[in-house]
């Protein structure tokens, strides 16, 4: 659990884990060329955060902060190479749905920069 205005990730930690949120809001911020702090996302319940990061051994685009009290549930890289000797059927599955969600997110940043 993460309360109202705690940092949950800096934009320069360590990307070795994603998040399942399951309540609450979670901003995600990255200073603009001026210095001054620009929200570029928000995730809610029902996303994940830090897959693409994670996945991808990048680096985060901001930093996240909890916008309200949020319930979330970290996999890390180590959990998903053990769940993946455990149950190859469901890290497949796992992966093709954030698939979808990636591909989701992708279709909706095409959309915006065609406005």
């Amino acid at each position: 659990m993460y309360p109202a205005g705690t940092r949950i990730y800096d934009q320069v930690d360590q990307v070795d884990e994603m998040l399942f949120v399951v309540k609450g809001n979670i901003n995600v911020m990255a200073d603009g060329a001026d210095g001054t702090p620009h929200r570029i996302a928000t995730f809610s319940s029902g996303m994940t955060l830090g897959e693409v990061a994670m996945l991808s051994e990048r680096k985060r685009l901001g930093h996240s902060d909890a916008a309200d009290e949020v319930i979330a549930f970290a996999l890390s890289r180590e959990d998903l190479e053990g769940l993946r000797a455990d149950d190859a059927g469901l890290v497949c599955t796992l992966l093709e749905n954030l698939m979808k969600l990636i591909a989701l997110r992708v279709g909706q940043l095409s959309r915006e920069l065609m406005r």
